[in-house]
């Protein structure tokens, strides 16, 4: 998957405040880091789609990079 559709994704479940999201630096890791934590009232939905996508994943082996 490229990073531009992991932003899109990402982008659009903010969208619909379905994440938390804050910033936290780590210890000798430079600049803070963006962090995101699922909604729990989203987390049934996104187990249930979890076997769908795996299986997407593996029929289209698409590039992970």
């Amino acid at each position: 998957m490229s990073e531009t559709v992991l932003h899109q994704a990402v982008d659009f479940l903010n969208q619909q405040e379905l994440l938390e999201c804050y910033s936290k630096r780590c210890p000798s890791r430079g600049r803070p880091r963006r962090m995101l934590h699922l909604h729990e009232e989203a987390r049934a939905e996104a187990e249930r789609l979890m076997e769908p996508w795996q299986r997407w994943l593996l029929e289209h082996d698409p590039v992970t990079t």
